[in-house]
């Protein structure tokens, strides 16, 4: 093999070369003699000879210290090829209008590989990596697919800070690409980048917004990973938001994972007490039954402890206006369950009234209530309702409270604890909180 990487015919030299891929990847220890050759095959003038020496050096590369030298020393020789396929045309290796894009594409991921952690062979390339980005239109496959390869490069190497933007910009536009795989790879690729680039990604934010509307699943679920990774304390609220707004649409396999990383983001960036309460509801109404027992008991604890009066009763009553629209989201009923058995005096007391535990003479009298007649009512039909005949709270309207009488607050909690629809452990929940009402 390498008798015939020095063969006077190019066809021959290339399939020579392909071998020497092949030993090298199963003869890692092999890989020192195939180095020295490397140079002259890199600047052979046949591209298919070149195409299969960006794939020896890329192998060499990864299998070898040696080799990855010598691939650092070939930046040069491979940047004057890139910059010659770029100014070039050739009828022959024209693809859509770009000169031979397999030779452009191979040539930049050999550039990733030998580039990578090092300052300076990254420097070499920061000109030709801009003008491939600038230079070639992405309105066809084979554009896209360079410009792809080119943000891939850029993004892995030690590039300047101007050429990290411009590769962020690309996968932008990549994101209103009407192909599912463009758009796919695209947020794949992002997901990666927001770790390092993200002031950049942010600025997309609003189509990765919109990508978890997509109709491919696949593409959803890359959007929802890349929605939640950009979420910081500056832009909380509106993302919050925009994911709320999706939660009730989207498919049941990710709302267990959506509502608790909604939960993880509101705990820890919502710096408002009252917007942390009033969110964590909204999480409840819309995913109840996909929230997990800790988050609901953080939430319980957040309302118990920190919360002012003011806050609790609010909370209480809007548990309450909830509960009379819909108790299909089991953790929604418990939250809303043990709120009115501790805050029953909140819920029925005047507003600039009720600072103290359950008021005796001016909240909930036992005597005044009906507990066992009530449980012998039929259920009412709007509190026993599928949770899809319940149409969702909009995120531009309040979150609705109700003023109950003792009899109203009563009459719910007897309706929980006979219904088919919540678990024995709400149930039982609802009959505590009507003994707490009763004294």
């Amino acid at each position: 093999v390498e008798r015939l990487l020095g063969s006077a015919r190019s066809y021959v030299r290339k399939k020579a070369a392909l071998a020497a891929v092949r030993v090298v990847r199963r003869e890692p220890e092999l890989a020192p003699s195939f180095v020295n050759r490397s140079r002259a095959l890199i600047g052979d003038k046949h591209h298919g000879v070149q195409l299969a020496a960006m794939a020896l050096v890329n192998e060499l590369c990864t299998h070898s210290q040696e080799g990855l030298e010598e691939g650092r020393r070939l930046v040069p020789v491979i940047v004057r090829q890139l910059r010659g396929l770029l100014s070039g045309a050739s009828a022959e290796h024209e693809v859509g209008g770009i000169n031979d894009p397999f030779l452009v594409a191979a040539a930049m991921r050999l550039l990733c590989v030998v580039a990578r952690g090092s300052q300076e062979a990254a420097d070499e390339l920061n000109d030709v990596l801009t003008q491939v980005a600038t230079q070639i239109v992405g309105s066809k496959n084979v554009g896209t697919a360079i410009l792809y390869e080119c943000a891939v490069t850029i993004l892995a190497i030690p590039s300047s800070q101007a050429l990290r933007v411009l590769a962020i910009n690309l996968l932008g536009t990549f994101l209103e690409n009407t192909d599912n795989n463009v758009r796919y790879v695209a947020l794949a690729t992002l997901s990666t980048a927001v770790i390092t680039e993200a002031p950049a990604v942010q600025r997309h934010r609003a189509t990765v917004v919109q990508c978890m509307r997509d109709p491919d699943i696949s593409i959803r679920r890359r959007a929802i990973d890349l929605s939640f990774a950009l979420i910081n304390a500056q832009n909380i609220q509106p993302m919050v938001a925009d994911i709320l707004r999706v939660l009730p649409h989207t498919d049941l396999e990710f709302k267990s994972s959506m509502v608790y990383r909604l939960s993880a983001a509101i705990t820890l960036f919502g710096d408002s007490l009252d917007w942390r309460v009033e969110r964590m509801l909204r999480v409840l109404s819309l995913g109840g039954s996909y929230i997990n027992n800790r988050d609901l008991f953080k939430f319980l604890r957040l309302v118990a402890s920190e919360a002012d009066v003011s806050l609790q009763r609010r909370a209480v009553r809007t548990c309450f206006a909830l509960l009379e629209r819909d108790i299909s989201q089991e953790k929604m009923v418990v939250a809303g369950v043990w709120l009115i058995g501790e805050y029953a005096d909140l819920l029925v007391a005047a507003d600039e009234v009720a600072t103290s535990p359950v008021d005796k003479s001016g909240g909930l009298d036992a005597d005044d209530l009906d507990i066992l007649g009530a449980l012998g009512k039929p259920i009412p039909k709007k509190e026993a309702s599928p949770s899809g005949t319940v149409v969702p709270i909009s995120l531009d309207d309040e979150l609705p409270q109700a003023v109950p009488t003792p009899s109203d607050i009563v009459r719910l909690l007897a309706a929980i604890s006979r219904s088919s629809i919540v678990s024995r452990t709400s149930r039982h929940m609802a009959l505590t909180a009507l003994a707490k009402a009763s004294g």
